[in-house]
């Protein structure tokens, strides 16, 4: 890393200070800007005067395909920036800038083989995504839906975002791939069974930003009410007609429940036994034990089975709008 790029990335830094979020958002400097500019514009002279570890420059791949006699093999050199044209690789084939580094390869084929990016050339996409990240700082967001999932499902994830300017390269972790550089991508996932964080990756330049999201497979709890009093087993078709709804822990304020049907109703409500068990719950805000807990096996609608919890009152109840808190 040169001296005018590491000024470059100072410049383009986060924070204030560098590494401390703490110490607020970095309004990037001009006049830092400038001078990082004029250092990077003396190493990119003082490349184009110096030969790096014995590289001959030349202006044109025409002239560095016509050197004669043919170099030894891995003689490196490098054709100027300058030179705009295209040309045909002689050694692997396929349409290369004739701007950049290369190196000679003998045998068959034989040539000068491009390796990489001019000097200048390097330091010009270096600087022009420096300049970009002055005017709109680079920025990326991301999503996944569905994000909430029931275990036992087999899901298709879709998983987009935004990015504030086109960078260079978009990618989704190994699993979803590379994306079309632009200011929004979408991509799905097949076959996904558990919990996954999507990572999105966007480069311009030196400046690179991730943004995460998840997916979650949960269980769900149960609850609603039934004519059976504790004691007789509801039977699993009963347990997955109640309101469901996905949680990972048994503590639930406010559970609402309609008694008022001829002849009254149990409260019931079923959660997984691993999630624990409360000792008393509330009913209209007064701590109640009078119920019972009982456990059987339920298999939700993903056919996945697992130990549950359900609990009633010991007590018919004929409220229309019992308030049950856990």
């Amino acid at each position: 890393m040169t001296e005018a790029i590491d000024a470059l990335k100072n410049w383009a830094r986060d924070f204030r200070v560098p590494g401390l979020p703490a110490s607020g958002v970095n309004e990037p400097s001009k006049s830092e800007f400038r001078a990082a500019a004029q250092l990077l514009g003396k190493e990119i002279d003082d490349i184009r005067l110096v030969s790096a570890a014995g590289r001959k420059l030349y202006l044109t791949w025409t002239e560095l395909a016509a050197v004669s006699p043919a170099p030894s093999a891995g003689t490196p050199a490098e054709v100027d920036v300058s030179d705009e044209g295209t040309h045909t690789d002689p050694v692997v084939g396929g349409t290369v800038d004739n701007a950049g580094l290369y190196v000679y390869v003998a045998g068959s084929p034989s040539g000068w083989r491009r390796t990489g990016d001019a000097t200048t050339q390097s330091f010009n996409s270096r600087i022009t995504a420096l300049e970009a990240e002055a005017v709109t700082p680079l920025a990326v967001t991301i999503g996944v839906s569905p994000s909430l999932a029931e275990v036992g499902s087999t899901q298709t994830i879709t998983v987009s975002g935004t990015v504030s300017r086109t960078p260079d390269s978009i990618t989704i972790d190994e699993s979803v791939g590379s994306q079309t550089p632009g200011t929004s991508y979408s991509d799905t996932d097949t076959g996904v069974t558990a919990n996954t964080t999507y990572t999105v990756t966007v480069v311009s330049g030196e400046i690179e930003r991730t943004a995460s999201a998840s997916v979650s497979f949960q269980r769900k709890r149960y609850y609603g009410v039934t004519t059976k009093a504790p004691g007789t087993a509801l039977t699993n078709s009963e347990v997955l007609a109640l309101t469901g709804e996905f949680d990972t822990d048994y503590s639930r304020s406010g559970l609402v429940f309609d008694c008022s049907a001829s002849g009254g109703r149990y409260p019931a409500i079923c959660w997984p036994a691993a999630w624990g068990a409360p000792s008393q719950i509330t009913v209209g805000g007064l701590s109640m034990t009078d119920f019972t807990i009982e456990e059987a096996t339920v298999t939700n609608a993903s056919s996945s089975a697992a130990t549950y919890k359900i609990l009633r009152f010991n007590g018919i109840q004929t409220g229309a709008a019992i308030s049950v808190s856990l």
